[in-house]
């Protein structure tokens, strides 16, 4: 029940965010899938002449989804950095901390609510509007070429990449040292992970990335929210 109760705190204080990126997702996407892609669909298309040979990789070379992709990648961003401030950076400056570990509950109980609700907010908002719109996008009735199966994984990996901003901005907010100093060093390894993600095209390399700069980033988050002196 007290996970319940904090869990519910974290969703309430996160959810104009969580709205926020989700609306700002689908009005973006709907408006690239209804008037963007359709015009540069017709463009492509009408290069192709009567009675010539035309290989799959020009039917398939840029994907309906083409133009979400980038928004994609930045509304998580910026969902991350906006969760992450809310939960361990206001706490620190309205100073809260002692309230907020004060209840009769452990530490590990309100980190995990805290991840939790991030985790959530992630799904809810750029992840079903991307479900949402890879399926709009997939309809053969609507584009002539159906995105392929990578893409949709490719989408998932750029939401993952927000919830490595949001460890790196919970792990700054929780160090000690001065914003001069090394209090940002977090933020550099999440640009490492962008850096390594980004510089490799096998899909199954970059998920190993992103999972080894997870586990690093959540393991000195827990090892920061469980030990620090508030």
């Amino acid at each position: 029940m007290k996970f319940v109760a904090l869990l519910k705190k974290e969703l309430r204080e996160s959810l104009p965010f969580i709205i926020a990126a989700a609306v700002f997702l689908l009005l973006i996407g709907a408006l690239c899938l209804k008037f963007i892609e359709p015009q540069v669909y017709q463009y492509n298309y009408a290069l192709f002449t009567p009675a010539t040979e035309i290989s799959s990789y020009n039917i398939q070379e840029r994907s309906a989804l083409s133009d979400v992709g980038p928004f994609l990648w930045l509304i998580s961003i910026a969902l991350g950095l906006a969760i992450g401030i809310r939960q361990f950076w206001v706490a620190f400056y309205s100073r809260t901390w002692d309230f907020e570990i004060c209840r009769p509950t452990s530490r590990a109980t309100v980190l995990t609510a805290k991840i939790t609700t991030a985790v959530i907010g992630f799904i809810i908002s750029v992840g079903l509007v991307w479900m949402l719109l890879y399926w709009y996008a997939s309809q053969p009735s609507v584009w002539f070429t159906p995105p392929a199966g990578r893409i949709f994984i490719e989408g998932w990996l750029l939401i993952a990449l927000g919830f490595v901003v949001y460890l790196g901005v919970a792990l700054a907010g929780l160090s000690t040292r001065r914003w001069y100093t090394t209090k940002m060093f977090s933020l550099g390894f999440v640009l490492l992970i962008f850096i390594a993600c980004f510089n490799d095209w096998r899909l199954w390399l970059i998920f190993i990335f992103l999972l080894i700069g997870i586990l690093i980033l959540l393991l000195q988050v827990t090892e920061k929210f469980l030990n620090r002196q508030f």
